[in-house]
């Protein structure tokens, strides 16, 4: 690269920076709006490490190395020991790692706000997520009713925000599949089937809703979920979606250590079968959950999609500084 290249190029960096200014003044209220919502509803917020020897093993997603460890894809492994250890309602805001390609929705490295509590139901995240998303569009209004600025839509905002309607729908997997797909995922076992569906049916109807809580997924779709008290077939899982975006992805945890130990060896399998990064059981926590865990619902919500959509941008990299691939 040529000295004129590169000083053009300091420059066009610089002119982006200048730009995201209004964003990050958004976004550390933002931050600020999801502590303040946890602690007023006596959460403790916690630290747990970055770097781990054991990843919870899923097939579907790979970590990075760092020497002897991984960067974590998630914090629930690290979470549920301090669960196990007599922690009740804990939450924790962290950067994850995922080895997966750049795009408008994905990120190497993100932000994640990660939080658990004992004795509730996955409905009760549910109540949990309207209120954050409530509280975060009305601090979004209030900040560009006072700050005009060109990096973001205020009109665009507004529109969207008024088609926005609480609660949010809950659509169970097994009637939006039947309408959709023509096909009943709880009773026929076809993953492969269910995550092209997902991809090719699902997702683009849910786009066309503002809110919608998908709900009931198949048993061989529930990680670490346990399965509901009345069906072996549907987990107590829910995902959010927003505008067809993904958004959260919660759980009623699985508290059996046996059929957990099972399952990560499945996923063990899958994984090494995939010549995916080679992970050790971690015994420790399977030895943890056998002396009992409390009945407990956690869930994982994405940082910088949620601000990307109440914001109306079309990526990721609009609402983070240093987004991979372009610094």
């Amino acid at each position: 690269m040529s000295i004129n290249e590169n000083e053009i190029l300091v420059e066009k960096e610089r002119f982006i920076l200048q730009r995201k200014k209004p964003i990050v003044k958004i976004r550390v209220g933002f931050l600020e709006n999801f502590r303040r919502f946890f602690i007023s509803q006596d959460f403790l917020e916690v630290e747990t490490p970055i770097r781990i020897k054991y990843p919870a093993p899923e097939a579907n997603i790979e970590t990075y190395k760092s020497e002897d460890r991984f960067l974590i894809a998630s914090p629930e492994i690290q979470m549920k020991l301090l669960i196990m250890a007599g922690y009740e309602k804990i939450f924790q805001i962290t950067h994850c790692f995922r080895k997966e390609s750049c795009s408008n929705l994905h990120q190497t490295e993100f932000t994640m706000c990660e939080w658990y509590r004992v004795g509730s139901s996955i409905y009760d995240l549910m109540d949990d997520c309207e209120r954050i998303i409530k509280l975060q569009i009305e601090f979004i209004s209030n900040f560009l009713e006072k700050n005009k600025t060109y990096e973001i839509d205020r009109k665009k905002c507004e529109e969207f925000f008024k088609k926005i309607r609480f609660p949010f729908e809950r659509i169970e997997i097994q009637q939006i599949y039947k309408d959709l797909a023509g096909w009943d995922p709880i009773e026929v076992y076809d993953p492969q089937r269910f995550d092209i569906d997902m991809v090719t049916k699902i997702e683009p109807y849910l786009k066309t809703k503002p809110a919608v809580f998908l709900i009931g997924y198949p048993y061989y779709q529930a990680s670490l979920a346990r399965l509901r008290k009345n069906s072996d077939k549907i987990a107590e899982r829910f995902e959010l979606y927003i505008e067809g975006i993904e958004i959260a992805n919660a759980f009623d945890e699985l508290t059996d250590a046996e059929e957990q130990e099972k399952r990560f060896l499945e996923e063990l399998k899958i994984r090494s079968e995939k010549n995916m990064n080679e992970y050790q059981l971690d015994r420790r926590f399977i030895d943890n959950l056998k002396k009992g865990m409390p009945q407990t619902s956690g869930i994982a919500l994405g940082i910088d999609r949620l601000l990307m959509i109440l914001l109306c941008k079309n990526s990721i990299n609009d609402v983070i500084l240093f987004p991979q691939g372009t610094f």
